[in-house]
């Protein structure tokens, strides 16, 4: 990740106290050992140990309060446990610290996203997507069609979605998500089209064929809608999309 060397100093003194807006600096050896508490924290999310993460995390800051690693790794662990205003917070602190933190960003709208504040959301993923330099801006771009999709902004929601798959063709959840827009335009054949391109992708797509086999049955092709419901249920045989795909076919028969 970037680092850049930005000081706040703000009069409220609970943040002069988180970015170190003080005489006091952390040493070179205790921003080296501050990461080396980052790093082991991200072992431990890997291996699903969140609490060890938090305090592996915490002792980061503990030494060096503006590493941006260890705000946005705490970050990640309150979102985890459904703490969203507290990950809200941790992703502000990593933001503040540094303005072009994209993946801080992202992960701040997708945290708007869970408590349906889409506007907000939309603006931080927009925010990611200002930093030329970031890794991910395809899902940044998907991510901004999935809130004004939500929000009933269609015609927005597709252009979204397509700008996600200029930068990656094979986004087989963009391929689906634009299938389900153009659904809800009544755009079954541009639908279709999408669809295809998905289970392509990824043949293993069990809720693309779903959607793929009501688009066939929409349009009356009955032989094609049992085939793709057929396939949902061979794919995920103890799911309620198998279950529907099987009163689908009993309909269709």
């Amino acid at each position: 990740m970037r680092n850049r060397n930005f000081i706040f100093c703000i009069l409220n003194f609970s943040f002069l106290v988180l970015l170190g807006c003080t005489t006091t600096q952390p040493t070179i050896e205790m921003v080296q050992k501050s990461q080396a508490h980052y790093k082991i924290g991200v072992s431990h999310l890997n291996e699903g140990k969140v609490q060890q993460a938090f305090i592996e995390f915490q002792k980061a800051l503990e030494l060096d309060p503006r590493n941006k690693d260890a705000h946005y790794g705490i970050g990640i662990v309150y979102d985890f446990q459904g703490k969203l205003e507290m990950a809200i917070d941790s992703y502000k602190k990593a933001i503040l610290i540094d303005p072009n933190f994209s993946e801080a960003y992202n992960n701040l709208g997708l945290v708007y996203a869970k408590l349906k504040r889409w506007d907000e959301a939309i603006k931080e993923y927009r925010e990611a997507l200002k930093n030329p330099l970031y890794q991910f801006p395809d899902s940044a771009y998907f991510n901004i069609g999935y809130a004004f999709y939500s929000k009933g902004d269609i015609l927005q929601a597709i252009d979204s979605y397509k700008d996600a798959l200029i930068i990656r063709p094979n986004f087989e959840r963009a391929r689906y998500h634009l299938g389900l827009a153009f659904i809800s335009l009544g755009k079954i054949k541009e639908a279709i089209a999408e669809f295809e391109q998905a289970i392509k992708i990824y043949q293993n797509f069990s809720e693309a064929y779903y959607e793929l086999a009501l688009a066939y049955f929409k349009i009356g092709e009955k032989e094609r809608a049992i085939s793709y419901f057929g396939k949902v249920i061979e794919l995920s045989p103890n799911s309620e999309l198998a279950s529907s795909s099987k009163r689908y076919i009993d309909l269709l028969k």
